[in-house]
């Protein structure tokens, strides 16, 4: 049901709850280190469970005091991006313009590594292996390079969604060709701006990423069948229109490339811990960053791509330790979950069994694939 919550500073915000979660505002919601004693969410049983005691052990537990969060200083950034005209379409489109208004006010914190972003820039240590491991394990990375500093050499991957360009770098350093697109002109900005002052971006070899203000369906429209690879990490939750944000992503790779996907599934777990826990309670991130009811389960994400003829080769769960700031694989895809898909090698071959060729997961950095497969 909407409620109506306030925190701190921040305005007012329209949420929806999953089906059965009541609130019921108070006074105390609007203390920063409010454990918002009036939330309750159900239960296996139908039956529903107060949270405030959870709230309150788990902000004992990890030893977090939320009243400590200090603010962030912005700075204006200006650099000249490109954009395309527009979308040829039928009036149909991906962008919540309140999710673009969202990220762009976040624009000035995309690299502070401490900040409100920081579990983006830890997932890099999953979602980087994830992209290399798996491009190699589909045989587009030639075996001269597979162990080389540039494995992703002269590919060619589209960052969907990229923000302020967190896993666009790191890819274009390992010798991709990336193209990173986003909605918010702002983030664009700040992500072109930053690859022109990292100097690792500047060896010979490399490319640094091609940044673009544009939707999803302006590049598939522009550039059909033309990525090695395409990348929408912690991007599907935020989006309006998810089968035509899914179908345009499979229309810009090229036969037989890969999609590559980070997400939320949506279950009582996801509630707990990406919205009450990392939201209210821990303040990892800001206050409204998602809509539980936007998160989808890996049979539904699934469901949808095999419709485009894409195969499953991996699908494995990650999991954030708020105290130590890292992620970590896991089987239990309750909350967070990656997939990696492959595009048929023709575009009408019918789509693969699904189960047939999976993959383990990637190793984090410093893990080798035997302890990463069993986290």
């Amino acid at each position: 049901m909407p409620s109506k919550v306030s925190g701190g500073s921040a305005a007012v915000l329209e949420r929806d709850w999953p089906d059965g979660v009541e609130s019921s505002p108070s006074e105390s919601h609007r203390t920063r280190g409010s454990v918002f004693n009036s939330f309750r969410c159900p239960t296996k049983s139908g039956s529903m469970l107060n949270v405030s005691k959870l709230c309150a052990a788990f902000s004992e537990q990890v030893g977090i005091s939320v009243s400590r969060l200090k603010p962030v200083h912005k700075r204006r950034i200006h650099v000249q991006t490109a954009s395309f005209s527009g979308y040829a379409g039928a009036g149909e489109s991906t962008v919540n313009p309140d999710e673009v208004a969202k990220f762009s006010r976040l624009a000035a914190l995309w690299w502070d590594e401490t900040g409100e972003v920081r579990p983006l820039h830890a997932m890099n240590e999953l979602r980087v292996p994830l992209v290399r491991d798996g491009l190699v394990g589909t045989g587009a990375v030639p075996p001269p390079l597979r162990r080389s500093a540039r494995p992703l050499a002269g590919l060619r991957v589209a960052d969907v969604g990229c923000g302020g360009g967190l896993l666009s770098e790191p890819l274009a350093r390992l010798g991709a060709h990336v193209t990173g697109i986003d909605a918010a002109e702002e983030n664009i900005q700040v992500a072109a701006l930053h690859a022109t002052e990292d100097r690792r971006l500047r060896s010979p070899g490399l490319r640094p990423p091609q940044y673009l203000c544009c939707t999803v369906e302006e590049l598939a429209q522009e550039q059909p069948r033309a990525f090695d690879a395409v990348v929408a990490s912690e991007v599907l939750e935020h989006v309006d229109n998810q089968p035509l944000f899914l179908d345009m992503c499979c229309q810009l790779l090229r036969p037989g490339g890969s999609l590559f996907l980070t997400t939320l599934n949506r279950s009582q777990c996801s509630w707990l811990a990406a919205i009450l826990a990392a939201e209210y309670v821990l303040r990892i991130l800001p206050v409204g960053t998602h809509d539980w009811n936007k998160f989808i389960p890996p049979a539904e994400l699934h469901s949808l791509l095999a419709a485009n003829g894409m195969s499953l080769r991996l699908q494995h769960g990650m999991r954030y330790n708020p105290v130590s700031s890292r992620w970590s694989w896991t089987s239990d895809c309750s909350v967070s979950y990656a997939m990696h898909l492959v595009a048929p090698e023709d575009p009408l071959d019918p789509p693969e069994d699904p189960l047939q060729d999976t993959e383990d997961p990637p190793p984090a950095s410093g893990e080798s694939p035997r302890g990463a497969a069993a986290a």
